[in-house]
């Protein structure tokens, strides 16, 4: 833990910072209701810590993506999405974390949109954040294209 923490622990406070500072009431709700121009900021410093995160992760059987992501998920809850290996390559074809926290935020708003109801609303403890429920749906789907 130690050496996640001199890899990515100044680059994380930084980012908390920015995410408290940013004045968004609902935790689980800055996916979607962070400025475009401060979420390009936020998803850029996921990237950077994303590409640190790999040297670290990588095993004898692994690129090191799934315990990148998860590692990110676990300090940003309300952000990132922890990635399984299945989905990287079967599911969002690319191994761009950017490119997936931005797909997740454009899906996200679409979903809401054309539904006209807040995902996070079909949490009645609302504890969930909004990646939280994506991971769930991208499990699924990759469960589906599977059979």
């Amino acid at each position: 833990m130690d050496r996640v923490w001199d890899i990515i622990g100044r680059p994380s406070v930084e980012l908390k910072n920015l995410l408290l500072d940013a004045g968004i009431q609902n935790r689980s709700r800055i996916m979607i209701e962070m400025p475009e121009p401060i979420m390009d900021r936020i998803v850029e410093s996921l990237w950077k810590m994303f590409k640190r995160l790999l040297p670290l992760c990588v095993g004898v059987n692994t690129l090191g993506l799934t315990a990148a992501s998860k590692i990110l998920f676990s300090i940003f809850p309300e952000i990132a999405l922890p990635v399984e290996k299945s989905q990287w390559k079967d599911l969002f074809q690319t191994v761009d974390y950017t490119d997936i926290i931005y797909l997740m935020r454009a899906e996200i708003f679409e979903w809401e949109k054309r539904s006209q109801k807040r995902l996070n609303d079909c949490d009645p403890l609302d504890s969930f954040t909004l990646p939280v429920f994506y991971d769930a749906a991208a499990i699924i789907a990759v469960q589906a294209r599977a059979a």
